[in-house]
Parts: structure tokens; sequence; C-alpha cells
């Protein structure tokens, strides 16, 4: 790295949140790697701190771009195919009917994506 008036300049990466995005983080954390652009530094929100985090631990990239491929993640969340229609249907329960058990759900999705991730992780941290 160069250096400016005695300090040493950093690599940050800022990872967004997106499921999509998630996908596109990869390829560009493995080009820069393919590039030697050292990175000090991974921040990310939502999917971005998942795949940030999943370099941190070093995992192997590739490898876990052929599991995303391999798996269907709406199903291991249990995210419905109709996003839109569910959102409608949770609107209404909570505001019209007055029923909150869509939030048990929500922490049953949690509970699962955090098992997955333990998993893929082996339980690392960083």
């Amino acid at each position: 790295m160069t250096s400016t008036q005695g300090r040493t300049l950093k690599v940050a990466l800022a990872l967004g949140g997106g499921g999509a995005r998630g996908y596109a983080h990869l390829g560009v954390l493995q080009t820069l790697i393919a590039h030697g652009v050292p990175i000090d530094i991974v921040t990310g929100t939502s999917m971005g701190a998942l795949i940030g985090s999943a370099y941190a631990c070093h995992l192997d990239l590739n490898k876990v771009v052929k599991l995303l491929e391999a798996l269907d993640l709406n199903d291991l969340l249990g995210v419905s195919p109709h996003p839109f229609t569910e959102m409608l249907e949770r609107t209404a329960s909570e505001y019209l009917f007055r029923k909150a058990n869509w939030r048990q759900a929500d922490q049953e999705k949690t509970r699962r994506l955090l098992e997955f991730y333990r998993l893929l992780t082996h339980d690392r941290t960083f």
C-alpha cells in the first residue's frame, strides 16, 4: 500500500444488503482476491454482512458460490415464493385483526439462517 504523510492506507470494503447483491459481492471479492488487492476491513448489512463474514472467516468463496447455487434459500429460510402476498397477509393480520403471530415465524426464519451459517462457518468467530 502507499502511504500519505507517513500513514499507511487501508482498503475497506462496505457490502450492502439484498439477496441478489450478495451474489455480486461474492464476485467482487473473488476478483479483488484474484488481482491481489488486500482487503483490510470488511463491513456489511444483511446479505452483505453474511458474505463479508464468510470472507472474514476465510471460507473458500468458490465453495460458497457453489453451495448457494445448489440451495433453495427461500425454502431453507421458509420464505414465501409470493412475498408480496405474504406481506399483505401480515399487514392485515397485524393491523386489522391484531394478530402478531407472524413475528414468531420471523424468529424461526432467523433461527434457521443462524443455524445454517453456524454450519457453513464451522462456528468460527472473527
